[in-house]
């Protein structure tokens, strides 16, 4: 299966995530450690019209990347564009946008790419930082992490 920006898997004849990640192997485990989580997703101008969107939840990409159609639905609008390094060792660039995001019950802002036709929909890490999660891919699911913070100077 041939992956890129962050992971394509539509050419390869595989068109519902869950279907394609259920193949998975690991060798010694039993089923690789993925899992998908919903999450609502809204304009950060338009906080009251949210769209829960299940996103697969990788934190070897850094950013999270939802359906630039999903995306301009919601009234999300590009602000920036990012250079990114494919795991193909490709450049590329993704329009980005911060977006109000939803997870678990707490909603935060968050940097989010415009996911291209068959680019996956991944929450990446530094969503998860931001909301301070971390992955149990035993449990398949997000638990609290205990993030790096500056440094603390003793008291004098």
């Amino acid at each position: 299966m041939s992956l890129t920006a962050p992971y394509s898997i539509a050419r390869d004849g595989c068109t519902h995530l869950e279907t394609c990640f259920a193949g998975l192997k690991s060798d010694r485990f039993g089923r690789v450690g993925t899992f998908f989580v919903d999450v609502q997703l809204a304009a950060s101008a338009r906080p009251d019209r949210r769209e829960t969107a299940k996103l697969l939840v990788d934190s070897g990409s850094r950013y999270t990347w939802i359906s630039a159609a999903l995306l301009r639905e919601r009234g999300v609008e590009p602000t920036e564009r990012r250079r990114l390094l494919t795991i193909e060792g490709r450049t590329t660039e993704r329009e980005a946008a911060e977006v109000l995001i939803t997870i678990e019950g707490r909603t935060l802002h968050t940097l989010c790419l415009f996911g291209a036709p068959g680019d996956l929909e991944v929450l990446g890490a530094y969503t998860l930082e931001g909301f301070g999660l971390g992955i149990d891919p035993v449990q398949r699911r997000l638990i609290p992490a205990i993030l790096y913070g500056g440094a603390v100077l003793p008291a004098a």
